[in-house]
């Protein structure tokens, strides 16, 4: 058959959507993708261009944005993957005989609809490849090549979902405690070096002044902690060299659970770490809230986490 997979949203939910994909074409399916054509969209790009390039059995034929043109035929299927926010209609900016899922993110505004969600986002959208017949074991949700890593080097998470009504920022792990949690995990193994990626507002935001928190210079020759202003397609490279990942609940803890890294992701939102904890088998989603927990209590189970098993 022919299927078109609908996936809203950026980096993170494309992460996400990867095993799922990837199942429904080792049934022998053909696979395009539709993403949307908005800047939260254009992370899910990046994601699935990647995806595409790897391998010679080819998990995505092609990547639309915004819509499908009239040209390509009608697909057998169209699944509209969760959480789905409707953007898309059938016969006007796709087509197909038939239209599986389309579940939208629960829409409990006062309570951000996380405790709506049951099970994580890739056990819901593997619901899809198991109602065509997919009845193995659900596969990672790798997209880069792997390679040997550096055994000192951590992504430290610090970059967020930026919208108009602050949900992102609440979902960051403050500037002063990365600058604290730094500083207790060199307490602990000094030879820890840390890098974050992103765009110049993320630097400005959060990168500098983690920094001078940590009294370096804001280029850092020792390279214990440095910025990198940069592109996406850098950043997936940077978090793709790490030997682990320590930060916000972001995209990039997605990628860094997609390459099978050690990730443990920093949750303000219980509820979340139902939803999207990182989709790895070394993952830990921890919950903080203002009073705790202390950046010594984290800081001693992440590198235990990482070297201590």
């Amino acid at each position: 058959m022919r299927i078109l997979v609908g996936k809203t949203f950026g980096i993170g939910n494309a992460c996400l959507a990867i095993p799922m994909i990837k199942a429904i074409a080792s049934l022998g399916h053909d696979v395009d993708v539709l993403i949307g054509d908005g800047p939260d969209d254009f992370g899910a790009y990046e994601v699935f261009r990647e995806l595409r390039r790897r391998g010679d059995e080819p998990v995505i034929n092609k990547i639309y944005r915004g819509c499908v043109p009239f040209a390509v035929d009608i697909y057998d299927l169209a699944i509209m993957a969760i959480p789905y926010d409707g953007r898309w209609r059938n016969g006007l900016d796709f087509f197909a005989r038939e239209v599986m899922d389309g579940r939208k993110r629960p829409d409990n505004i006062e309570r951000l609809g996380f405790d709506m969600w049951k099970k994580h986002e890739v056990e819901y959208m593997m619901e899809n490849a198991r109602d065509l017949g997919f009845k193995g074991e659900t596969p990672d949700g790798s997209f880069l090549e792997s390679h040997d890593r550096t055994d000192d080097v951590v992504y430290l998470g610090i970059g967020y979902k930026r919208d108009a009504g602050g949900f992102g920022a609440s979902k960051h792990f403050g500037n002063a405690r990365f600058g604290a949690l730094i500083q207790a995990i060199w307490e602990i193994r000094p030879s820890t070096r840390f890098v974050s990626t992103g765009s110049q507002r993320d630097a400005i935001e959060s990168g500098f002044p983690i920094t001078r928190s940590l009294g370096i210079e804001l280029v850092d020759r020792t390279n214990s902690y440095r910025m990198e202003v940069t592109s996406l397609e850098r950043s997936l490279s940077v978090v793709n060299d790490c030997v682990a990942y320590i930060g916000n609940d972001t995209g990039m803890m997605h990628v860094a659970a997609s390459a099978g890294i050690p990730t443990m992701g920093l949750f303000a939102y219980p509820d979340l770490i139902v939803k999207n904890p990182p989709f790895c088998a070394r993952s830990r989603a921890l919950s903080f809230s203002p009073s705790g927990p202390s950046a010594s209590d984290v800081a001693r189970q992440f590198v235990d986490f990482v070297w201590g098993e």
